[in-house]
């Protein structure tokens, strides 16, 4: 934590050290519960802790979640869209499949009634929506890690895109809101540049971009093959383009 913390000064205690505090103590507690605690040899989980914290990306790469998308779209105009999530990090692969089997059964956003609440063999709900759009001009590959804020930042994305005709990366980049709903009491959480109206509720304002709402990924092309792929930067992602066949 005082590596990490004290890659910039400060001379007092105020509201942007108090959240770099808390954002760094949970970062750290946070790698802590999914890789140290769990290690059998805890040797290379300290060492990852300690050099991505010398590095400066420590809060960005602990704070990536357990979900990761893939969006894909080809000269044919097939499309393809993927998102995979280890739930709670049970870090079980099967051998010669590649596939990291997923916690989502403890996952209380998914099962919040207990692991013997619903009878073996019942689909558990998912957040999950990997979703391709088509039109008569292009078709569009997209979907997002982020839990809840899952379908929020879809909707959003779609309204930037097809309703408010935002290219791309600016449908992707615009700020979001997501209202949590806590039984009878409710907050919003609001990114930078969104004028919020007057409402009944508690607001929650990020001073930046964040991962808690999400990390669209999108790419689409059109009849003359233009290619057009955006990984959100709320998130650690990236994107690849060839154009060979």
């Amino acid at each position: 934590m005082l590596q990490r913390f004290g890659t910039e000064k400060f001379a007092r205690w105020d509201e942007t050290s108090i959240r770099r505090s808390i954002d760094t103590q949970r970062a750290v507690l946070s790698f802590r519960d999914t890789k140290i605690d769990s290690a059998q040899m805890i040797g290379a989980p300290i060492a990852e802790l300690l050099e991505t914290a010398r590095a400066d990306t420590f809060l960005f790469t602990c704070a990536s979640g357990s979900t990761v998308h893939t969006s894909a779209v080809d000269g044919d105009h097939l499309a393809c869209t993927i998102t995979a999530s280890s739930g709670c990090c049970s870090g079980d692969m099967p051998s010669d499949t590649g596939l990291r089997l997923n916690n989502c059964v403890g996952e209380l956003e998914l099962n919040q009634f207990g692991l013997a609440a619903t009878p073996p063999g019942r689909q558990l709900r998912s957040n999950m929506a990997p979703s391709i759009a088509r039109s008569k001009d292009a078709v569009l590959a997209i979907e997002s890690p982020g839990a809840h804020r899952i379908t929020t930042a879809s909707h959003q994305f779609f309204v930037n895109f097809a309703q408010l005709g935002l290219d791309l990366n600016d449908a992707v980049a615009h700020p979001r809101m997501y209202p949590k709903l806590l039984g009878d009491e409710s907050t919003l959480a609001v990114e930078p540049s969104l004028n919020i109206p007057a409402i009944d509720i508690d607001i929650t304002r990020y001073e930046e971009k964040n991962m808690y709402f999400g990390g669209v990924i999108a790419a689409m092309v059109n009849l003359e093959n233009a290619f057009h792929v955006t990984a959100d930067s709320r998130r650690e992602g990236g994107t690849y383009s060839s154009q060979s066949h």
